[in-house]
């Protein structure tokens, strides 16, 4: 818990110190010191992905990575990779496509990092279909809302060149669980740094009864701490 606990705060603090621009060399290098709070950390070579991995939750606390947006729309492979277990953690944690089957919730299968975000070559394309990528996500709130963000994201990345994305994962204290003990996180959070620019904060509660403009989401970043803290066990 003391982990999950110092990584959250260290992501807010980001969000709390930016009252101007800061480099993305700054970002980044903050962000892989909150990495030691993780319980793992599995790095995807070609897509550049980081997974901060709860064990506890079967899933990813966060997952980060750099748009570039001379690669946005680059090749755009139309065929899609199949899911797969993440052969890079322990087989007791591993998520199975297959663990979200007919599930009453009308959880999807939902990306942190998109696969739009890295269609331009085979190799990242893959490496985000593996499950640690994956995370239970209602069915509205991925095919509405986190796709909106996602258009939103890779915008921000054409229009700036770069632009780091943290895609953050809120679990309740006493989440339900999947049949292969995936819990449900209750909220998911975003936030979309571009090169030269100022942060921009979004939360979507994980249901189906909010609004579907992404404006609605707009949260000032210092307010992440308190979704945080709601969220926490």
């Amino acid at each position: 818990m003391k982990k999950v606990l110092l990584f959250y705060a260290a992501i807010v603090a980001l969000g709390v110190v930016q009252a101007h621009a800061e480099s993305l060399t700054g970002w980044k290098a903050r962000l892989m010191r909150a990495e030691s709070a993780c319980d793992r950390v599995l790095v995807k070579r070609a897509s550049g992905v980081r997974i901060c991995f709860d064990d506890q939750m079967k899933g990813a606390r966060a997952v980060w990575y750099v748009l570039r947006g001379d690669l946005v729309n680059k090749r755009n492979i139309k065929r899609r990779p199949r899911f797969y277990p993440d052969p890079g953690l322990p087989a007791r944690l591993r998520a199975r496509p297959e663990d979200y089957a007919r599930n009453r919730w009308r959880m999807d299968r939902g990306h942190l990092a998109p696969d739009a975000d890295f269609d331009w070559a085979a190799a990242p394309l893959r490496e985000v279909y593996a499950m640690s990528n994956i995370v239970p996500q209602h069915a509205y709130v991925n095919r509405k809302l986190w796709a909106r963000a996602e258009r939103y994201e890779r915008a921000v990345a054409r229009k700036a060149g770069r632009a780091i994305v943290i895609n953050g994962v809120v679990y309740p204290r006493r989440p339900a669980r999947l049949r292969g003990g995936e819990a449900i996180p209750s909220g998911f959070w975003k936030i979309v740094v571009p090169r030269g620019g100022r942060p921009k904060c979004f939360f979507f509660p994980n249901r189906a009864d909010q609004p579907r403009g992404l404006k609605a989401h707009l949260v000032r970043c210092p307010s992440i701490r308190v979704l945080f803290a709601k969220a926490s066990p």
